[in-house]
């Protein structure tokens, strides 16, 4: 079980910088707790962190949980500002060192875009992320996305190592893109984030209205009445469905306390479910609307 969760369990880190989530009411833990919680994970076996300038506080408190040496096998992954376009010479690596002396690190395991620059800066930023490479600044280099048809063709570049795209099971497009496939023949490792959907698959009825989101009960309430009926645990179910539908991703998963990280830690290891019921589930389910999958589109 141990190198289960080392192999295929990434600790997200915007909960601890960000009040993050549609599900999350309490809001942030304090810096202390969140570099506590970070250490923690690290001791219970976690090895792959995932963080971003744009998360508020994080970076700040990987470095100081993790940074400076404290972790020596930690592989931290971060981001590039949203905005962040590469117009000008040395613009990537001014931002990487900037993202290198708030992690306390000489170097990262791995850089993403958080979002696609436009098509005329492509061959810029490659030759940048190549240098980079080259001087040992960055190990792996790739992007987040939410769309499947931009990140398949960002995993087609030499340069990308990484993808990091939400995954859940309400969300077939990944399957109909052949995500797992283009991967493995590109040789691009899978980070699987949102796997509750940024919390919206736990919420019930008040908890949806609370979050304004109530218009989505409809399309939640076939996955709950799937698991309950067959005995599963919800959570575990979202998990493993995800875990063996891309065997060889690994699972980015966000915690506000010790409860959380544990619970995940727990679920993570679970049994696997059979390989006929994840593929009846995949097989009956209907496509969902854009308005759903894409968070950036909820109105909140």
């Amino acid at each position: 079980m141990q190198e289960d969760i080392l192999g295929r369990f990434c600790l997200g880190t915007v909960q601890l910088g960000l009040d993050y989530g549609v599900a999350n009411f309490a809001g942030r833990p304090d810096r202390e707790a969140a570099a506590a919680l970070l250490r923690l994970a690290y001791a219970r076996g976690a090895r792959f962190f995932d963080t971003a300038f744009a998360y508020g506080e994080s970076e700040a408190i990987v470095g100081q949980a993790l940074g400076g040496g404290q972790a020596p096998h930690a592989r931290v992954i971060t981001k590039l500002p949203p905005d962040f376009a590469c117009a000008a010479p040395g613009a990537l690596r001014r931002a990487v060192a900037a993202s290198l002396t708030r992690l306390g690190a000489e170097s990262l395991w791995g850089l993403m875009l958080h979002r696609a620059v436009d098509q005329g800066s492509r061959p810029g930023l490659l030759r940048a992320v190549s240098e980079l490479k080259r001087d040992g600044l960055i190990r792996r280099f790739g992007i987040s996305s939410y769309e499947p048809k931009q990140a398949l063709d960002w995993m087609r570049e030499p340069e990308v190592d990484i993808v990091q795209v939400p995954v859940n099971v309400l969300d077939k497009r990944w399957i109909e893109a052949d995500l797992a496939g283009e991967a493995r023949q590109n040789a691009v490792t899978v980070f699987a984030r949102s796997i509750y959907l940024q919390g919206l698959l736990l919420l019930d009825g008040p908890g949806l209205e609370r979050a304004n989101m109530d218009w989505a009960a409809g399309f939640l309430r076939p996955a709950k009445d799937f698991a309950a009926g067959r005995g599963l645990d919800f959570k575990a179910f979202c998990i493993r469905v995800v875990a063996q539908t891309f065997p060889e991703a690994i699972l980015v998963m966000g915690v506000q306390d010790q409860a959380q990280l544990e619970e995940n830690l727990r679920l993570f290891q679970d049994r696997p479910l059979p390989a006929e019921l994840v593929e009846l589930w995949w097989r009956n389910l209907p496509g969902m609307p854009t308005r759903l999958l894409n968070p950036s589109l909820w109105e909140r």
